[in-house]
């Protein structure tokens, strides 16, 4: 006997949005959420599972939230994602004093931080704060037509090198290439 397959579809407030949401794409989306329902109706559930995530139930289609089996779990306490952002700003190098310092401001603006991905951007906010430009970068004026095109290209092919910093100090960091 051959295992089941399963289908992940991770935030899926964005392929199945509710109509009440979608504005001007609501036909596209309505025509693409009859064909998935086709499309599973056509399964057989004892090969096939399918799992849809979403952080934002209110955004998915009332046809999708009625034709699954919805489990909840609860938001992380503020106590949990307090535990993640230590271990992920450990993980980032960050001294103990400043991630007690974003312990506090978590702990002062509770609202801010109602998910993981909520933590894990505030530790890559406060990491990415601590670089400062090079004062001795060479490229001190830079042509506007040059920029376009490295944008342009960045927008085509991503970043293919990442930016590189030295520590200057106490969680300081100096760009060195990548500006």
């Amino acid at each position: 006997q051959k295992g089941r397959t399963i289908l992940l579809f991770d935030d899926v407030e964005s392929l199945f949005m509710s109509r009440d949401a979608m504005g001007i794409v609501r036909e596209w989306h309505f025509s693409q959420n009859s064909v998935f329902f086709h499309e599973v109706d056509e399964l057989d559930t004892s090969k096939v599972a399918i799992i849809l995530t979403t952080n934002r139930i209110d955004l998915v289609d009332a046809a999708i939230k009625d034709r699954f089996y919805n489990v909840e779990f609860p938001k992380p306490s503020l106590d949990t994602l307090v535990k993640i952002m230590r271990g992920y700003a450990r993980r980032q190098a960050m001294t103990d004093g400043r991630i007690d310092d974003m312990e506090n401001y978590m702990r002062e603006h509770p609202k801010e931080f109602i998910s993981i991905r909520d933590v894990l951007r505030f530790v890559t906010r406060e990491y990415i704060d601590s670089i400062v430009l090079n004062p001795y970068q060479p490229r001190k004026m830079i042509d506007p037509e040059s920029l376009k095109e490295l944008a342009e290209s960045i927008k085509e092919m991503g970043v293919l090198q990442p930016i590189i910093v030295r520590s200057i100090g106490k969680e300081r960091y100096e760009l060195v290439a990548g500006e």
